[in-house]
């Protein structure tokens, strides 16, 4: 058990686990995560090499739940967290003990200050020539008849507990974070709304502890085709609504790295394609409803996009007729500009219920007939943003912490704790004898040599500059 306590106080011990987070976690980036690239994962697994077979025995495409990841980042947690407590309860001990006169500060004034000599003055302008000596190096002086105590930079002692404690609660938050969140990918066509619920996302991957979805609606209001910021070129550009129910929420422009954020949500663009609303009448010349389709681009159909199918059903449940929507999207010369292109672009294919097909091309608003009274009409057409949408409360929570690991290095490190104590007594001989005792926090040699130069510019008769000797523990805190 004390072996046990040993290694988990150990820095050393720490290191190496960061270092093999850091390690694993490299690795890992290069290998297809199930939960996250299905389609990559699937056409990973597909190739059948024996490193992939190797991945997937560890159970390196699935990183974050793996074992492995999971038993480094509680070791690492722990250690931290042993750290965080042990530096703390140092740093309160060291900020208790300011300016107390102590036996172990009596015994190094007495046996091994840090420099002594006698001076050509009495105790009290000793005294007052070494406070403004320390005054001058910034320190704040606290006098005394023959002992006097100054300190700078004492509320750097917070420095170290607060990057430590931070670093604790930061890998708690990423912990219940990832068991917590929820990112999928839906399609929001210009041509409607989507609700954010489950049943809207393509793809879906989810925590063991997942929150709720919103129910909130996403919509289009507006497509820049050709949006730039400056010299990048962004294309097309959706501005996206968040509403819930009439209140909007948010609304901005997305485009690569301009997410929109609202609460817990945030909305990446990852895609676009082409959108199409299409209307079904039936032979009494009432609508049976709309659709949204979306439909992708791809370089490798002969139209330029994938076409998206859906059925067409009467009241009785009886398909109609099953449709495929599809839009030329090439320019004359065959190339695929990824626009909206104009005119009669708009492909459909219908498969009737009697097993006959046909196959047209029309523009928006032209009617196709299906046969029995049934026709249907593309009625607008636009784009469609694939958005990738993430809820997940703990991004906001792992800013602050990384502004507070940060702000905890540069206290420790740029505001060190720093303290001097200087006695003074009569000298036999006439005089006054002088001994001087420093500490800082980073254990920097330079601040004991200016303080003993300061002390120096002192009219003396004698100095004997005391032999540098290492600092106890005990005497001062010291900051990985």
């Amino acid at each position: 058990m004390a072996t046990l306590a040993r290694l988990v106080r150990s820095p050393r011990v720490a290191v190496w686990l960061i270092v093999a987070l850091s390690v694993y976690v490299g690795l890992v980036t290069a290998i297809p995560q199930e939960s996250m690239l299905p389609d990559r994962h699937a056409a990973w697994v597909a190739e059948g090499s024996p490193l992939v077979s190797v991945a997937r025995a560890v159970g390196a495409d699935r990183a974050y739940t793996n074992p492995l990841f999971l038993l480094i980042a509680a070791a690492l947690t722990l250690s931290t967290g042993v750290c965080a407590w042990d530096r703390s309860r140092r740093a309160l001990r060291t900020w208790r003990e300011r300016g107390m006169v102590t036996e172990a500060l009596r015994a190094r004034l007495d046996a091994r200050p840090d420099a002594e000599a006698t001076v050509d003055m009495d105790v009290e302008m000793a005294q007052e020539k070494a406070a403004r000596a320390l005054e001058g190096l910034h320190l704040k002086a606290r006098r005394g008849p023959s002992l006097m105590y100054a300190e700078a930079g004492a509320w750097g002692l917070l420095g170290s507990p607060l990057f430590h404690w931070s670093m604790v609660v930061l890998v708690v938050v990423v912990g219940l974070g990832q068991l917590t969140r929820w990112e999928g990918l839906l399609g929001v066509p210009s041509t409607g709304t989507v609700v954010e619920e489950a049943g809207s996302y393509r793809e879906f991957d989810s925590g063991s502890l997942a929150l709720p979805h919103t129910g909130w609606s996403l919509s289009i209001a507006s497509v820049d085709e050709s949006k730039s910021i400056g010299d990048v070129y962004y294309g097309v550009t959706p501005r996206i609504t968040l509403s819930d129910g009439e209140r909007v929420l948010a609304e901005q422009e997305v485009h690569p790295n301009r997410p929109l954020r609202y609460g817990p949500l945030l909305v990446h663009l990852s895609d676009y394609g082409l959108a199409v609303r299409v209307k079904a009448i039936g032979p009494d010349g009432e609508s049976s409803g709309t659709s949204n389709q979306i439909i992708d681009f791809d370089e490798m159909t002969e139209s330029g996009t994938v076409p998206s199918q859906f059925a067409v059903i009467d009241d009785a449940g009886i398909t109609v007729a099953e449709v495929a929507v599809a839009v030329s999207a090439r320019d004359r010369a065959g190339a695929l500009p990824r626009m909206k292109p104009p005119g009669k672009v708009i492909l459909i294919d219908s498969v009737l219920s009697d097993g006959s097909k046909t196959s047209v091309r029309v523009a928006v608003g032209e009617p196709v007939e299906l046969g029995g009274g049934w026709t249907i009409v593309a009625e607008e057409m636009g784009y469609y943003a694939r958005l990738s949408v993430v809820r997940d409360w703990s991004v906001y929570w792992i800013y602050g912490l990384l502004g507070l690991i940060t702000v905890g290095v540069i206290i420790a490190l740029g505001v060190p704790y720093r303290f001097v104590w200087v006695r003074s007594v009569a000298d036999p001989d006439g005089g006054s004898r002088v001994a001087v005792v420093t500490g800082q926090s980073r254990r920097d040699p330079v601040f004991r040599s200016r303080v003993t130069d300061a002390l120096a510019a002192m009219p003396a008769r004698r100095a004997s500059p005391a032999d540098p000797k290492p600092e106890r523990d005990d005497d001062v805190m010291e900051d990985e």
